[in-house]
């Protein structure tokens, strides 16, 4: 069995909320495995290195078979689909949409939106969480992205290229028709949810029925208060082993769960000047944008009137 509909990403962009969502639909069934990254990776090994990369290749689903028999638990009615925003970054998005169009041709594509330097500092902070982003400025991660792709580090360390989405939709319109896109933006989708979701359940062809009131924060972009402790509860350690042998698994999980929330805060905003810097070499990105899709967009290239002073507070989801 093979997925009806694939949310193609992008990263930190709500997919995660679009994802619990819609798993709660009846005429729905999504896998446990939220990012399985199958078509990311078909005949492709996994080499990469750095923070992070032992964890991300144990969490590919790289055999067919296997990632078949995600769907297996599906009713004959039911849709089926999957998520994995890795499929819209800028390592990845040729080879899965080539992938895909080799062996789902017919499946329909959703993909979600944000503006691009939010998106940037938003996928810098959601690493700084997991304990994987080394550097503690935002400027320097930046400056380290070329870096870091050479020398085979995950693709969602490409903070900025993952954001020019003309760029990385280039394949996906190129071999699906239109009618199988539905691109949408993730104001909207903050915004006004409900609305967002007849856009999507008409687009998949199931019934409009009453869903749980879309969650909000799901995943969002938090800092760490101690980055050390957020790195050791993502790495191995002799303390860990100790405790697999006298604690249930779910009990671990739980703690690990407990811990990574009492570990993090807000962290600031994006200061204006950066915002207004970052915007502006995303622009000639953001202008083939509109024409590929067809909307305005001119509100992506203004700076908001955010609190650039030190210590401020702010929510990046």
């Amino acid at each position: 069995m093979k997925p009806d509909f694939i949310v193609i990403g992008g990263q930190r962009c709500g997919t995660t909320a679009l994802f619990a969502t819609l798993r709660q639909h009846p005429d729905i069934f999504m896998p446990r495995c939220k990012e399985p990254r199958f078509f990311a990776f078909v005949d492709q090994p996994l080499t990469f290195v750095g923070p992070g990369a032992e964890h991300f290749r144990q969490g590919v689903v790289s055999d067919e078979a296997a990632y078949q028999a995600l769907f297996a638990p599906a009713a004959p009615s039911q849709r089926c689909g999957e998520a994995s925003p890795i499929y819209l970054s800028a390592a990845q998005s040729s080879a899965s949409a080539v992938a895909m169009h080799q062996l789902t041709p017919d499946v329909r594509l959703i993909a979600i939106l944000r503006q691009p330097a939010e998106r940037t500092y938003s996928a810098y902070w959601h690493h700084r969480r997991l304990g994987i982003e080394p550097l503690a400025d935002f400027r320097d991660a930046l400056a380290a992205e070329d870096r870091r792709r050479g020398a085979g580090w995950l693709p969602g360390f490409q903070y900025c290229a993952n954001s020019r989405y003309a760029t990385n939709l280039h394949s996906f319109l190129t071999l699906f028709p239109r009618r199988q896109l539905c691109i949408l933006l993730y104001e909207s989708w903050r915004q006004a949810p409900e609305t967002v979701l007849k856009q999507i359940v008409s687009f998949l062809g199931v019934r409009d029925v009453a869903l749980p009131k879309v969650a909000r924060g799901i995943n969002r972009a938090t800092a760490p208060r101690n980055s050390r402790l957020a790195h050791w509860l993502d790495q191995p350690h002799p303390l860990k082993q100790l405790g697999s042998h006298w604690l249930p698994k779910t009990w671990r999980d739980r703690l690990v769960r407990w811990v990574r929330r009492a570990n993090v805060t807000n962290p600031p905003p994006l200061p204006r000047d950066l915002h207004a810097e970052l915007t502006e070499s995303f622009r000639d990105d953001i202008l083939e944008l509109q024409v590929l899709l067809g909307c305005d967009l001119s509100h992506w290239l203004t700076t908001p009137a955010l609190p650039s002073h030190k210590g401020a507070r702010g929510r990046q989801d």
